[in-house]
């Protein structure tokens, strides 16, 4: 009896330190955030996307007015090249060498030059949109919130979506 009333004591204290230590153990609060739906309404995703048109544009205007002068140049082989000496016949025909290369080169200069404007522009606001979440996070008691679009391929309803909290932290709303 007396080894029976010293286990179950020995079992309620035990009992009790696991539960003593369930209650300060924080729970896990899950968050979910679509961090593309959220850039598609900030002004300055827009901003940087009218830089980054405008500076395709002028790209294409100068590959444009390399191809127009390659053409002509072409054209004009095409059309006289049969009376034109040996001599201006391989000029022309270097020229046009010269023009094909030259595009090539600019269009990969242009893709990279693209590719650097867009990582200088779109930097500092993806910095922004990461302090916002981390202060959402940090605010609200979140444990982890996740980004939708990587890999999360279903979300409980214990999830919360951070979106709107996110967009009242950055005056979105």
């Amino acid at each position: 009896m007396k080894k029976s009333i010293q286990l179950m004591t020995l079992v309620a204290f035990v009992f009790a330190g696991f539960t003593a230590s369930a209650q300060s153990v924080k729970p896990i609060k899950l968050g979910h955030i679509e961090t593309g739906k959220l850039m598609e309404i900030m002004p300055e995703v827009k901003k940087a996307d009218e830089t980054l048109k405008a500076k395709e544009e002028e790209f294409q205007k100068l590959y444009g007015e390399m191809g127009a002068k390659g053409l002509e140049l072409n054209k004009e082989l095409q059309e006289k090249g049969a009376t034109y000496s040996e001599l201006k016949k391989k000029n022309l025909e270097q020229e046009l060498r010269d023009i094909s290369q030259r595009m090539q080169s600019f269009e990969e200069m242009a893709g990279e030059q693209m590719r650097t404007t867009r990582i200088e522009l779109l930097t500092p606001i993806l910095e922004k949109v990461q302090k916002a979440i981390k202060q959402v996070g940090d605010e609200n008691g979140f444990t982890y919130i996740f980004e939708m679009e990587n890999a999360i391929r279903y979300a409980s309803p214990a999830s919360e979506d951070v979106l709107p909290l996110v967009k009242k932290k950055l005056g979105l709303l």
